[in-house]
């Protein structure tokens, strides 16, 4: 089975600091990321955000802070939940936003489902960007194997400067609901995969990561080969 990445679900509010997404579906066995990015009205990185439903269990497991200027603040947050339930996974999704000593501006979101993906380890280490910065390249994300994507998001730090997908990567998701500040989610649909990815046109921020294809359910990873009488190590 390829890895495929699909929206279940993108859009953003203004001046809303909780709000139901529409209602997903997330089939067994799939996993889920769903990235939420606040701003508000706040002199240092003090905006925050938290998300739960469907019936999942979700984790946050990247954060990216940018203060834009003297009083106003974004975040780029990456959560992730995983359905081995047995079944499908079905409802809204329930965001809340706040600021220490501020007001919220609004909040972009994409709900964004991935089948195919390991479920015991569905991706690498997700690795940040440093917001701020106009022309930026990640280190590498990890050894991409057959079937492997890189995949991230990224927002932008003003409202003049907008996000754009990583250099040669696909959009998935395009939302522009907070003051122009927009966010952009995208992948490498093309191999090789691009293990480094970077940007050279947005002074905003991000995350990737490499997600990981699932391993066939017929899999041995030590196999036997009669006609040469030895035994030997397959890395995946």
């Amino acid at each position: 089975m390829a890895l495929a990445i699909t929206v279940l679900t993108s859009g953003g509010t203004v001046a809303s600091t909780a709000f139901d997404t529409a209602s997903i579906t997330v089939p067994n066995n799939a996993v889920c990321y769903a990235w939420v990015s606040p701003y508000g009205a706040v002199s240092s990185p003090g905006i925050d955000t938290t998300l739960g439903g469907a019936g999942l269990s979700w984790s946050r497991i990247a954060d990216v802070d940018r203060t834009l200027g003297s009083s106003k603040s974004r975040r780029l947050t990456l959560y992730r939940a995983i359905n081995t339930s047995g079944s499908d996974a079905t409802g809204v999704l329930s965001l809340t936003a706040s600021v220490t000593g501020g007001s919220v501006g609004g909040v972009d979101y994409s709900i964004e489902k991935v089948t195919g993906a390991d479920t015991t380890t569905p991706n690498e280490t997700p690795l940040t960007a440093n917001w701020g910065v106009a022309n930026y390249t990640f280190a590498s994300v990890g050894t991409p194997a057959a079937g492997d994507r890189v995949y991230g998001g990224q927002a932008g730090a003003t409202s003049t400067t907008s996000a754009e997908a990583y250099d040669g990567f696909t959009i998935l998701s395009d939302i522009n609901s907070v003051d122009g500040r927009n966010f952009v989610s995208s992948y490498d649909a093309s191999d090789p995969q691009d293990d480094t990815p970077s940007n050279q046109s947005n002074s905003g921020g991000g995350i990737v990561l490499l997600l990981k294809l699932a391993l066939p359910a017929s899999f041995i990873p030590w196999d036997y080969a009669p006609d040469a009488q030895q035994i030997f190590h397959n890395p995946r």
